[in-house]
C-alpha cells in the first residue's frame, strides 16, 4: 500500500504511450484501497501518479506542480471534493486543469452543481480500470482542444451523468441565454434565451421536424457530450412553451409508451 503524497516511479511504458504523451495524474481519496485501484491503470500505462488522502494535500501539490488531471473523491476529511474543485477553478494557473469526480453521487441536482462549478466528468464507483483510463484520457484531450476557446459561460459534461431533461431544466431555472450543443449519435443545438428554448436543430433529421418535436427527441438522448455556451441568441420563439411543461409532457408520453 502506497503512502500519501507519494510519487510512484514509472513502470514499463506500453508501446502506445511514449514519454511525450504520458500524463501527470493526481489521485485524491481518503480510502487507500480506492487510491491504489484508481492509480493502477495509469501506472500500468506509464503515467506519473501522485497519491494524496484529502483536498488540502491535493491543493498544495497542485499549487507547487500542477498536474495534467485531478481524479478526486467527493466526501473526504479536511477539504472535500467540492471545496477542492472551487479552489482549483479560482486560481488562474490551475483553472484549466481537468477535474474528474470518482464518486457514488447519483442525483442529477448534485451532478449539475458539479458541472456548474467546473467539474469535467463524473465516473461512478465502482468502475473498471480500463474504462477509467479511457474516459480520463478523453477528458484531458477534450479540455486541451477547448483551451483556446473556453469562456466563463461554458458548461460541459456527459449525458451519461445527467439527463438532458434535468440539464435543460437547470438552464431554464437559471434563465440562461446561449446555445446548448449535444453530440451523440446525432448532433443537436438548442437555442435558449432567458431560460426558454426558442428553437432546436438536429443535424441530418429527415424529414425535418418542428422545434417542439426536436426538443422532445433531445430529452430522450441518453449518451453523448453536452456543452452550453453563453452567447446572444436572436430569432422568434418557435416552441412557445416553458421547458418545465415540456419535460412533464415528455415524461407523460414516455410513460404511456411503456404501458
Amino acid at each position: 500500500m502506497a503512502s500519501d503524497s507519494t510519487t510512484r516511479s514509472r513502470q514499463s511504458v506500453p508501446a502506445t504511450a511514449g514519454a511525450s504523451d504520458a500524463l501527470d495524474v493526481l489521485v485524491v481519496d481518503d480510502d487507500p484501497r480506492w487510491r491504489d485501484y484508481s492509480a493502477e491503470p495509469f501506472l500500468r500505462r506509464g503515467d506519473r501518479v501522485r497519491l494524496v488522502s484529502d483536498g488540502l494535500e491535493a491543493l498544495s501539490l497542485c499549487v507547487s506542480e500542477p498536474p495534467d488531471v485531478v481524479l478526486t473523491d467527493v466526501n473526504m476529511p479536511r477539504m472535500d471534493g467540492w471545496q477542492l474543485l472551487r479552489m482549483i477553478r479560482a486560481r488562474p494557473n490551475l483553472a484549466g486543469v481537468p477535474v474528474v469526480f470518482l464518486t457514488s453521487l447519483d442525483g442529477d441536482e448534485e451532478r449539475l452543481k458539479g458541472y456548474q462549478l467546473g467539474v469535467d466528468a463524473y465516473i461512478p464507483k465502482p468502475f473498471h480500470p480500463d474504462e477509467l483510463l479511457m474516459r480520463v484520457h478523453r477528458v484531458v484531450r477534450r479540455r486541451r482542444q477547448a483551451a483556446e476557446t473556453d469562456t466563463a459561460g461554458t458548461l460541459r459534461g456527459d449525458l451519461e451523468n445527467v439527463s438532458a431533461a434535468s440539464l435543460l431544466s437547470f438552464l431554464s431555472v437559471e434563465r440562461k441565454t446561449g446555445i446548448l450543443l449535444v453530440v451523440g449519435d446525432r448532433v443537436a443545438r438548442v437555442f435558449m434565451r432567458d431560460g426558454r428554448a426558442l428553437r432546436v436543430e438536429i443535424e441530418g433529421e429527415t424529414p425535418p421536424v418542428s422545434s417542439r418535436d426536436a426538443l422532445m427527441e433531445v430529452f430522450g438522448f441518453g449518451t453523448g457530450q453536452f456543452e452550453f455556451s453563453a452567447e446572444r441568441v436572436g430569432g422568434a420563439d418557435e416552441i412557445r412553451s416553458a421547458i418545465s411543461a415540456l419535460v412533464l409532457e415528455y415524461a407523460r408520453l414516455r410513460d404511456e409508451g411503456q404501458r
